[in-house]
């Protein structure tokens, strides 16, 4: 489709592109929040914020390895859409993700 996304297997590696949902539920598809191309930058700053405004998850040098727990308390997070800001390079990319767990 000349889209590059998660489901391609030849994805463009020179710019981060987001996702707007993960389903972290354990079944060991979909369980973090993977960020293609986001080897491609020297620093990355990953924020999170529920919809109240408070910060959930926080992490300097991104390694896709969010799985929709707060890097605050270690409490999972409920299903529910997220603001995120990402940092990459001094660029910044904003939107939101959907944590939904499928059972």
């Amino acid at each position: 489709d000349q889209i590059d996304d998660a489901c391609d297997s030849e994805v463009n590696n020179t710019q981060a592109i987001v996702p707007n949902g993960f389903t972290p539920d354990g079944d060991q598809y979909n369980d973090l929040f993977v960020i293609p191309g986001i080897d491609a930058y020297n620093e990355t700053l990953l924020e999170i914020y529920d919809r109240f405004g408070n910060k959930v998850y926080e992490k300097a040098q991104y390694a896709n390895d969010w799985d929709g727990t707060s890097s605050f308390t270690g409490a999972v997070l409920q299903d529910d859409t997220y603001y995120y800001i990402l940092t990459v390079d001094q660029q910044v990319k904003q939107g939101y993700v959907y944590i939904n767990r499928i059972h």
